[in-house]
C-alpha cells in the first residue's frame, strides 16, 4: 500500500491557476499494521466463500424461490448473518478500512451460493446495515439445466429456457415468473414436468412466455 498526501500551492500571478500537487508520504508504523490486518481479514473472508456454500433445504430449497420474493431473499440473508466467523471477519474488515481510509468504504464480496435443486445464484455482498448485518444482492441465477433464471419482467430476460424434466426446474421457472407478473402460456403443473419456454417483448414492454414441446 502507498500513502499520498495533496498539497494545494496558491499563485499570486495573474492568469496563473493554482497548482494541486500529489506526493508520496512515507507509511507509519500504524498503517504498515492495519495494512497487514486488512489483508488477513479479507483472506479469512475469502476462506470462507471460496468454493461456494451450500443453503440447506429448510432455509429455501432452490435459487428460484428467491426471484420475486423479498421474504426468502432475507431467509438467506438472515442464514448468512447467523455465521458469526464471516460477520466478525467482515466487520473488522470493513473497520480497518474505515480506519485507513479515514470514511467508509461499501463491501464487495461474491459468493456461489448451491441450493438443494441443484440450483445455484452468485450473489454479492454489498455492505454493512445499521446492525452490521451484512446485506446480499442476487447477481445471477443458473438451475440445473443451465439456465439462467430472468431476474426481472424485461428485456434482460427475453430468451429460450430448456427444462428437462429434472429438479422440478421448469415449476419453479413457472412459479419465479408469476411472482414478477408473468404467466407462461400453455403451461399446467399437473401435465408437464419438461420442454421449452419461449420468452420474449410484448408491447407494453414486458415479456410474454410460451410453453412449446
Amino acid at each position: 500500500m502507498k500513502k499520498f498526501s495533496l498539497i494545494y500551492m496558491p499563485t499570486t500571478e495573474p492568469g496563473t491557476p493554482p497548482v494541486l500537487r500529489v506526493q508520496e508520504v512515507s507509511l507509519t508504523v500504524s498503517d504498515t499494521t492495519k495494512t497487514n490486518q486488512l489483508f488477513m481479514l479479507k483472506s479469512i473472508v475469502d476462506d470462507f466463500i471460496t468454493g461456494g456454500i451450500d443453503v440447506p433445504e429448510e432455509v429455501i430449497g432452490s435459487a428460484y424461490d428467491m426471484i420475486g420474493s423479498s421474504q426468502n431473499l432475507k431467509k438467506v440473508n438472515d442464514y448468512f448473518n447467523d455465521n458469526l466467523t464471516l460477520i466478525n471477519a467482515i466487520n473488522s474488515y470493513s473497520g480497518v478500512a474505515l480506519s485507513i481510509a479515514g470514511k467508509v468504504i461499501d463491501v464487495h464480496f461474491n459468493v456461489v451460493i448451491r441450493f438443494a435443486d441443484q440450483s445455484s445464484s452468485t450473489m454479492t455482498i454489498k455492505g454493512l446495515g445499521e446492525n452490521f448485518e451484512i446485506k446480499l444482492s442476487i447477481s445471477d441465477i443458473t438451475d440445473s439445466d443451465g439456465n439462467s433464471a430472468p431476474l426481472v419482467n424485461g428485456s434482460s430476460s427475453v430468451g429460450e429456457y430448456n427444462f428437462s424434466g429434472d429438479d422440478n426446474n421448469i415449476e419453479s421457472f413457472v412459479n419465479a415468473l408469476s411472482r414478477l407478473g408473468i404467466s407462461v402460456e400453455y403451461y399446467s403443473a399437473s401435465k408437464i414436468s419438461s420442454g421449452r419456454v419461449q420468452c420474449s417483448l410484448n408491447k407494453s414492454g414486458g415479456l410474454t412466455c410460451i410453453l412449446k414441446n
